[in-house]
């Protein structure tokens, strides 16, 4: 969905700094967003969500999220409005990954491969060393237990291979070229 997406929320763990980061077209759809989220962690990790703390704009302080945080037992905590030291890990988080786009040369005033490039950021992120983990360690080994793999991080835009399967491959093509757009798990990409 390249180019679609006008809005972004960041999911930031606490206990280990690692960082998700979920694409909306429109701030409507931020409730049905933190929902699924909610699920995904819930059932992935078998953990149970319980503070969760966003600050007090419209597309969060809605009846239908709070109804949803009330029937799962999860405890709403709204920052105080206008007090930006009391929300500092996501507008900082927000601030560093602008700035990290800002050095691939991505024009972040285009939606083309904007999503793709903050999606890059948050996964090199989430493999550096932060400060508030013991050892210093990255927030990708705090979650996973393991140190983060780093062999398949290429620069962003380089020109890749997609491998086309048979069925439905052009005839004399096995491959498609072109540039590298984000950093998806389910990607398989050669170079």
């Amino acid at each position: 969905m390249i180019g679609k997406h006008n809005y972004y929320i960041i999911f930031t763990d606490v206990e280990t700094c690692y960082s998700a980061i979920v694409f909306l077209t429109g701030k409507s759809y931020a409730a049905s967003a933190v929902k699924t989220f909610v699920h995904q962690i819930e059932k992935q990790y078998d953990v149970k969500i319980q503070p969760f703390q966003h600050d007090m704009g419209g597309e969060y302080t809605n009846d239908e999220l709070q109804d949803y945080y009330e029937s799962n037992g999860i405890i709403c905590e709204l920052t105080t409005t206008y007090a930006h030291e009391s929300n500092r890990i996501s507008k900082r988080y927000n601030q560093t990954i602008i700035t990290m786009m800002g050095t691939m040369k991505i024009d972040i005033t285009s939606k083309f491969l904007w999503a793709e490039a903050a999606t890059t950021k948050v996964c090199v992120k989430s493999r550096l060393l932060h400060y508030r983990l013991p050892h210093r360690k990255p927030p990708h080994e705090a979650l996973y237990g393991k140190k983060p793999s780093i062999k398949r991080l290429q620069p962003f835009g380089c020109q890749c291979y997609v491998p086309i399967p048979e069925v439905i491959q052009p005839s004399g093509g096995r491959l498609f070229a072109g540039p590298i757009g984000g950093a998806h798990r389910e990607t398989k990409i050669l170079h």
